[in-house]
């Protein structure tokens, strides 16, 4: 019972972060009461004459084995037994006729152990005593028929496959196409199915080629590439490098909260202040070089920083993306290295007597990049998205902005979620004046890369590595790179 309850706690804890994270605006408050009602089990088993049901006689593929006094018929119980026998031995006129010749065919069978009625469980047992035969168990019910049991000793001389009945009588098969075909298609063509992975097929041969994968490996399709072929990456346009980067930061304050005496007598969290942001910044790289650098401070307490900062970002982005490309920055020793290029920078294949060799550039900065194929440079397209990154951008500075992305215009926002208050990523679209995707904002979270503080990642680097800090500092240099500590008290 303890295995259980925990299991149960565990799915229904599963099953509240599922639902809250897909919107519902519910939130989970507490289970009000459990009831767990109990009931036997009772394995499956064969025994008792059990008529056909209407729909599955006419299918005419099966075989209901009974005796002609309805005494024994009564009283009957080893059904599975005798359905052994006579898949062992197929007669041609009533096969559903238990002579006395079929009971002495399935007394000659190995049953040692094994009680009747027959269970499911004792199936292996069987066939482990009886080394040429593998047993298959289909069930029944609403015009459906679903497997209850498919062995695994797919290479035995006798595959027996039988359908039980209301869970207490076993029936013979001895036409599959006939009976699951219905399930399938309306098409009344013969078809021949594999039990173990549940397809079909209209031919044998197909049949027998696909159980060659089937029987012997998962259930999965394994296509093996031809001898002497050699696999090539083709999307080339997956492996330019993003061209536009944005790095951001917010800066906060701490707001103080008043709120009611908490009751001593019950625990409780007391919340005395709450973060707000009080600036922001945020730089554009291009190709290595920054293009743009937005720095704000909040000028008065009634400002929405979040907003504005969403603002201030699409305006920059906007200036730098273009759909038209920059002309061409061609130097003299880029004109020497285009006229002596062997092969192409993008596919870095050789180019070949006759084919069409042309200048590649980055069509936001101009700059040459080297010489392509004219089909690799076609197919060369930059990313339609701005990747934009904040250090714990899950854990702090989603909270600080997430809610004014709509102040970037129509578009979607795609988001990635961890749990309902925290996001792996979030996407906004932004359209141009005709409704079109003009690109994609998508924030990330450095800290998911590096899996480290800040400030446990500088210790890792040496001075002469901070080229960004010490084109704006050149004093106390050994002071900005320690970890300090904000006056949050203070500051206001």
């Amino acid at each position: 019972m303890d295995e259980l309850w925990t299991e149960i706690v565990e799915q229904i804890l599963e099953n509240i972060a599922v639902f809250q994270m897909n919107g519902s605006g519910w939130a989970f408050h507490s289970i009000a009461s459990l009831d767990i009602h109990t009931v036997k089990y009772k394995p499956l088993r064969g025994g008792t004459y059990i008529p056909l049901p209407k729909f599955l006689a006419s299918k005419k593929a099966l075989i209901n084995l009974k005796f002609k006094s309805e005494k024994r018929r009564n009283e009957d119980v080893q059904c599975f037994k005798l359905c052994i026998a006579r898949a062992l031995n197929p007669v041609k006129d009533h096969p559903e006729r238990i002579t006395r010749q079929l009971e002495k065919q399935a007394e000659a069978l190995n049953f040692d152990g094994i009680r009747f009625p027959m269970k499911l469980k004792d199936m292996m047992k069987f066939e482990r005593l009886n080394p040429q035969i593998s047993v298959n168990v289909l069930g029944y019910e609403d015009k459906k028929i679903f497997p209850l049991r498919i062995s695994d000793m797919v290479e035995r001389e006798h595959n027996v496959s039988l359908l039980l009945l209301e869970d207490k009588h076993f029936v013979l098969i001895n036409d599959l196409s006939r009976l699951l075909s219905h399930q399938m298609s309306n098409h009344k063509e013969k078809r021949f199915f594999c039990l173990r992975c549940r397809n079909s097929f209209t031919k044998k041969e197909v049949l027998d080629k696909h159980k060659e994968s089937c029987e012997k490996h998962d259930c999965v399709k394994l296509r093996m590439p031809e001898k002497g072929s050699i696999l090539g990456f083709k999307n080339l346009k997956h492996s330019m490098h993003v061209p536009i980067v944005v790095y951001a930061d917010f800066e906060c304050l701490t707001k103080p909260i008043e709120s009611c005496k908490p009751n001593s007598e019950h625990s409780y969290t007391e919340q005395y202040q709450k973060h707000e942001h009080s600036g922001f910044c945020f730089n554009i790289i291009c190709d290595g070089k920054k293009l743009k650098s937005v720095l704000y401070t909040m000028k008065s307490v009634d400002e929405n920083i979040g907003e504005i900062f969403c603002k201030h970002l699409k305006n920059e982005i906007d200036k730098v993306w273009t759909t038209e490309a920059k002309d061409m920055i061609f130097k003299e020793e880029d004109k020497a290295n285009f006229e002596t290029s062997t092969n192409c920078w993008i596919c870095r294949k050789d180019f070949e007597e006759g084919e069409v060799k042309v200048r590649d550039h980055c069509h936001f900065t101009g700059k040459y990049r080297g010489a392509a194929h004219q089909k690799c440079n076609a197919l060369f397209r930059k990313p339609k998205y701005v990747p934009v990154f904040f250090h714990n951008l899950s854990g702090c500075d989603a909270h600080l902005f997430v809610k004014n992305l709509n102040s970037m215009g129509e578009g979607n926002i795609d988001c990635i979620p961890n749990t309902e208050e925290k996001y792996i990523s979030f996407t906004k679209s932004i359209q141009d004046e005709e409704g079109k995707l003009k690109y994609k904002l998508r924030f990330l979270d450095s800290f998911k890369f590096m899996a480290s503080s800040l400030d446990k990642l500088v210790n890792n680097l040496k001075p002469e590595q901070f080229e960004n800090v010490k084109k704006h500092f050149d004093v106390n240099f050994d002071m900005l790179l320690r970890k300090g500590v904000f006056p949050y008290d203070w500051f206001n």
